[in-house]
């Protein structure tokens, strides 16, 4: 396993823009990181597959030729206090080309399984080609170690055993299409179970109506409580040709067991229903259809299932894009996690009059709301990175072919910040299909409240001003994480401090990937540096236990009549101290009218 020293983008300070934060304040860091290892070779295909869990992210480039042609490689990132570190990368400690090693990931907690679907098998003196294989991998500290490595103990040619892979628990599921022969096979799920430490090859699955060309076992989702596993058929062709399905497996006796199989209410040809999962909560099941799409062909979209009264999955919702384009293939890629769905759509178009070409690629991201469904709350592409174009973003480069979502509070001790990543694994960002990984910061990590209450400020000449914009007491700059939901209770007790401008917003300045919606100027320093002081009342402080704070402005007796008519604007970070020193959240900017 080749590990090589560290790199990363270089942060932003904000030293130039405003003077530096206090003693033990983040660094600057972009909205999006741009992840891509150095040395990085053409046809790579870095981005090809993604794995989150907490502050760690893997990074597949099935094609990477660091061990020989095509032999692919995993790349590991940490989300650190000044942004995503690479940790080193990862190679199969007997890979040869053509492997693909990297074609699919699978985190869960400090395990990585690795997917080399290309991987040849030596069986008995005899070399099975493409049979595929997975490996291994175990965290200690920042580093990963090879503890195993996967076979099917049927090896089968073009069997490609690493196509998917899913660790949970326990449990090492391992996709197989079986798909080179003629006409191909249905395809079958290889199971392995952890014992004694080290996991065993367990059982076959195949599903029980089997027909040739089903992709059978594609995908896999293990029921939370690992008493029920779904396998998806993508290529089913109940209701219509290829439209898709999945199957119901339950743990009787040690042994996998079929017990139904599950359809789209509205099966469309070529819908592949059941190309992957992902879980939002212990019961609420995401199910990938790129192909979906009666009214717009192949936009593509994600069905959401609940779990019913009698442990049935109901279909709830169809989920796609407020704005779909023909062939976008939303539902390529699906990952969540607590209220947060991440969509892939690798061949959506930017809407016109957008300068990029078509197929640049789009993440979609929803949210649950409190009635339970889902909402869609933005289309996030990686436009830019520090004002600059990302390298493919104007091109084909599949953005959203893959994608990972780690929620805050996630990692050990529950100190993860939270990320969305979706891999472009066709840019050409250092040559054709060389591939990248564009991260953002996960919504609940800028869900702070900033309220300045519905009365204007007055300024009055010979006398102490005091702004009363919440409620009649003094306090005019309301900080209240208590509007961010769930994350209200890991902004307790954190560090707050409102900044100002006298600007009109704009998010110009990024801090720990998350925008700071103000203009830095004069004001802005004097926030800063005065915090705390005259006219600046406790701006800096700490969040009280429901994540509340509260500042004042006060104008000193004559304050200028000049300064009628004046707005300010203001708002509200909070930190991570004591602790990592992280930007954990901004609000939206309040202006502060000075009227006579």
């Amino acid at each position: 396993m080749q590990k090589p020293a560290a790199t990363r983008s270089a942060p932003l300070r904000t030293c130039a823009l405003i003077l530096c934060p206090p003693a033990g304040l983040a660094h600057a860091q972009a909205a999006i990181d741009h992840l891509l290892p150095s040395g990085i070779a053409p046809n790579s295909q870095s981005g090809y597959a993604l794995a989150a869990s907490g502050d760690w992210l893997a990074v597949g480039a099935r094609f990477d030729p660091a061990l020989a042609l095509g032999a692919g490689a995993v790349d590991l990132y940490e989300r650190t206090p000044l942004g995503f570190e690479h940790r080193g990368r990862l190679l199969a400690s007997d890979g040869a080309a053509g492997d693909a090693f990297g074609f699919s990931l699978s985190f869960d907690g400090d395990f990585l399984a690795v997917g080399a679907n290309s991987a040849d098998v030596a069986v008995g003196g005899n070399t099975i080609p493409d049979a595929g294989a997975l490996y291994l991998f175990q965290r200690s500290g920042s580093t990963f170690v090879e503890i195993a490595k996967l076979t099917s103990p049927q090896a089968e040619p073009g069997e490609r055993l690493g196509e998917n892979v899913l660790l949970a628990g326990d449990w090492l599921f391992g996709a197989m299409h079986i798909g080179d022969d003629v006409p191909p096979a249905p395809g079958r799920g290889h199971l392995f179970r952890r014992s004694a430490g080290s996991f065993q090859f367990h059982q076959y699955l195949y599903s029980s109506d089997a027909q040739a060309g089903d992709h059978f076992a594609f995908s896999f989702a293990l029921v939370p409580g690992g008493q029920e596993l779904l396998v998806g058929a993508r290529n089913d062709d109940t209701g219509a040709l290829d439209a898709g399905s999945f199957y119901r497996f339950e743990l009787e006796g040690g042994l996998w067991v079929e017990r139904g199989e599950q359809f789209a209410s509205d099966p469309v040809a070529g819908a592949y229903f059941g190309a992957n999962f992902a879980w939002a909560g212990a019961a609420t099941l995401l199910v990938g259809a790129p192909g979906a799409g009666a009214a717009v062909a192949d936009a593509g979209a994600v069905y959401v299932f609940e779990r019913g009264p009698a442990g049935q999955w109901v279909e709830t919702q169809i989920l796609s894009a407020s704005a779909p384009v023909t062939g976008a293939r939303l539902g390529t890629s699906v990952a969540a996690a607590g209220d947060w769905l991440l969509a892939g759509a690798p061949f959506d178009a930017p809407a016109p009059p957008a300068t990029t070409a078509a197929l640049a690629g789009a993440l979609w991201l929803y949210e649950r709301t409190a009635g339970g469904g889902f909402q869609e709350r933005a289309r996030l592409v990686p436009a830019s990175f520090q004002g600059a174009p990302l390298p493919g973003a104007q091109g084909p480069g599949f953005f959203g072919f893959s994608a990972a979502i780690s929620a805050p509070g996630s990692g050990p001790g529950g100190a993860a910040l939270g990320l969305l990543a979706g891999g472009a694994p066709n840019a050409p960002s250092v040559g054709q299909r060389s591939g990248y990984t564009a991260v953002f910061a996960h919504p609940e990590t800028r869900a702070l409240g900033f309220f300045t209450g519905p009365k204007a400020a007055s300024v009055q000449q010979g006398a102490a001003v005091l702004l009363e914009l919440v409620g009649a007491g003094p306090a005019n700059l309301a900080v209240d994480g208590g509007a961010a939901g769930q994350a209200a209770a890991s902004l307790a007790q954190k560090l707050y401090l409102v900044l100002g401008s006298a600007q009109t917003p704009a998010p110009v300045l990024l801090l720990d990937g998350i925008p700071l919606p103000l203009a830095p100027d004069g004001y802005t320093t004097a926030t800063l540096v005065q915090a705390n002081q005259a006219p600046f009342l406790n701006t800096l402080g700490s969040l009280g236990p429901g994540a509340q704070g509260q500042a004042s402005l006060v104008l000193p007796p004559g304050a200028a009549p000049a300064l009628a008519g004046l707005t300010l604007w203001h708002a509200a970070l909070a930190f991570d101290l004591p602790g990592s020193a992280v930007l954990l959240a901004a609000s939206a900017p309040r202006a502060l009218a000075l009227t006579p």
